[in-house]
Formats: C-alpha cells, structure tokens, sequence
C-alpha cells in the first residue's frame, strides 16, 4: 500500500494528523510514496514505512532524512538493486522524494508530518 505525507502546520500542538477528506493547507507540502518503495525505506532508516515520519516536526524529521539520503546517495547500485520490476517508483525517484521532503522539512521546521496509510 501507498503512503501519503504531508507537511503542515500544526491546528493545535496536539495536531498531528488531518482528517482523510481534509484539503491539504495552502503553502504546505504532500507526497505519496508507492509501496515498493518500501524495501528502500527500510534499507536507508532500518524504519518499517515512510509513515513513521507521522506526527513529527519538520526538525525532528530532519536526521532521519538526512541518513536516508546519504544512504541512498552512498549506496546507489545497492538501491538500484531494489527497483521493483513492475516499473512504479525506483531508487532515483527515491531520493528525489527525499530530497523534497527534507528540503520542505528545512524549509517548515515547526510543521508536522502527517500520513495516511
């Protein structure tokens, strides 16, 4: 299964996920992860799926981000080797996602990652 992230700010400190049918706030940031990107996830954090990102802040995400990129970035034939053979996603749209989501993170410190699963 897919997972969408989305970078907002938070309603109140306790906040951390918007309702399914919510829109996504203007100025804030979404992102869907194909689940066969999955295997990459856990190769680059040793995490289970993207949505543990949830319910962080744009700070608080910003070590998990930054070791996945260099994983990816220090291993791309190990990455490579994980490109699914039905073609959705592979290792270089990994990490551009990456990139994206800590550059909206850098940008955003005090918003929180949500994620529907």
């Amino acid at each position: 299964m897919s997972v969408d992230l989305w970078l907002v700010p938070p309603a109140r400190p306790d906040d951390k996920i918007l309702p399914e049918d919510a829109p996504i706030p203007e100025g804030s940031f979404e992102v869907n992860f194909t689940y066969n990107y999955g295997p990459m996830w856990h190769k680059a954090t040793g995490r289970n799926q993207t949505a543990d990102l949830d319910g962080l802040t744009g700070t608080q995400s910003l070590p998990i981000l930054d070791a996945a990129i260099a994983a990816v970035e220090s291993d791309s034939a190990g990455f490579r080797a994980l490109n699914p053979s039905n073609g959705w996603g592979n290792s270089v749209w990994f990490h551009e996602k990456l990139l994206a989501c800590r550059e909206a993170a850098r940008s955003n410190p005090d918003h929180v990652w949500g994620a529907w699963r």
